[in-house]
C-alpha cells in the first residue's frame, strides 16, 4: 500500500498537481483567495487530470491488477523457509 500511495501521489504530482500546489502557494495563508481565482485553479487543475485520464487509469487499475495476478500465478519458493516447508504443486 505504501509503494501504491507514492505512485499515486507522484501521479498527481506529475499530472498538475505541482502547478495546483504552486498556484495556491503565491497566496499567504492568511490571505483571502478570490472564489473566481480559486475556481479557476481547481479548473485548471482538474482540466489536466482529465487530459491525462488514461495514464492515471493504468496507473491506478492496470498495475495493481497485474501485480496482483503475479502474486496469485507466480511460483512460490520451492524450499523450506522461516514459514514452513514449500507447499506441494
Amino acid at each position: 500500500i505504501t509503494a501504491e500511495l507514492a505512485v499515486i501521489i507522484t501521479a498527481m504530482m506529475a499530472f498538475g498537481g505541482a502547478d495546483y500546489f504552486a498556484a495556491f502557494a503565491e497566496y499567504d495563508r492568511k490571505e483571502e483567495i478570490p472564489e473566481e481565482t480559486r475556481q479557476e485553479i481547481i479548473s485548471t487543475y482538474q482540466a489536466t487530470l482529465e487530459a491525462h485520464h488514461t495514464e492515471t487509469l493504468i496507473l491506478f487499475w492496470v498495475i495493481p491488477i497485474l501485480f496482483c495476478l503475479w502474486l496469485a500465478f507466480g511460483k512460490g519458493q520451492l524450499h523450506e523457509n522461516k514459514y514452513g516447508p514449500a507447499p506441494p504443486y
